[in-house]
């Protein structure tokens, strides 16, 4: 039986789930918004991506809560250790970065570039006060960087994979050369 059918598009915060999916060979369907939009706001009215509808009705929202879902759901303790920290504090250290990346860098970014690309009116104002956010926000990043190879522990895990997926949207529109 399934486990489940993952709504994904486009859009960076889809991105990990729908390669969890494939690195851990869950057995989950892996669905476009765009080819199954009736059914996707059916299930989820938001229209928020992604969306995961598993077995009996259940349904997540919200990448965080999907990322550790779809961990779970593989048989492979080692891995789960890995991505998610094998103890309480690292758990905790991993979904610290998680946040950071999915809250604070992802909004400020985009605060910073749909201006640039028009998908927004130009405001100076906005722009300059999100690339002084985008910059503290990478001052952590960095300061962590500078003595250790990973965001948490000895490994990498779920941290520094949606941290770079979500640095990605700076790399297309913001960071320089220097980057």
């Amino acid at each position: 039986m399934s486990q489940g059918t993952l709504y994904v598009n486009q859009r960076i915060r889809g991105w990990l789930p729908k390669a969890i999916v494939k690195h851990l060979s869950l057995d989950v369907n892996v669905v476009n918004t765009e080819e199954s939009l009736e059914q996707f706001s059916k299930d989820f009215p938001l229209k928020k991506i992604p969306g995961f509808a598993g077995p009996n009705g259940f349904k997540l929202t919200e990448v965080i809560a999907i990322l550790f879902y779809l961990v779970n759901l593989s048989s492979d303790e080692e891995t789960k250790n890995t991505l998610l920290g094998e103890d309480v504090a690292t758990k905790a250290q991993v979904l610290r970065w998680v946040s950071l990346a999915n809250t604070d860098l992802c909004s400020q970014l985009v605060s910073a570039f749909t201006p640039l690309r028009g998908d927004v009116p130009y405001n100076k104002k906005q722009i300059d006060t999100a690339l002084v956010a985008v910059e503290k926000i990478v001052e952590v990043y960095e300061s962590r960087l500078k003595e250790y190879t990973y965001l948490v522990g000895e490994e990498i895990t779920l941290a520094d994979l949606f941290s770079a997926t979500i640095f990605t949207r700076g790399f297309n529109y913001l960071f320089g050369e220097e980057w």
